[in-house]
């Protein structure tokens, strides 16, 4: 089975997620075999984020789960 890690960015200030990215890059750097995405719940409507990360999860079948806050 391939690895996968799905990030998500949790919805805060508007701002680029750049802490999310930089560890998607260095686990790039190191496991290039892992596959990886990025999803930003920040670009969701609030009623939607369940049926949003859900349909994200069905689809993509992440291995690793990973949550990204900044406020």
């Amino acid at each position: 089975m391939n690895q996968r890690i799905l990030y998500v960015r949790l919805p805060c200030n508007p701002i680029f997620p750049i802490g999310v990215v930089y560890l998607a890059d260095r686990v790039h750097k190191v496991f290039e075999e892992i596959e990886q995405k990025i999803f930003d719940l920040g670009t969701v409507p609030p009623l939607d984020y369940k049926a949003a990360l859900d349909r994200w999860i069905d689809e993509f079948k992440p291995t690793l789960l990973v949550f990204s806050w900044r406020d």
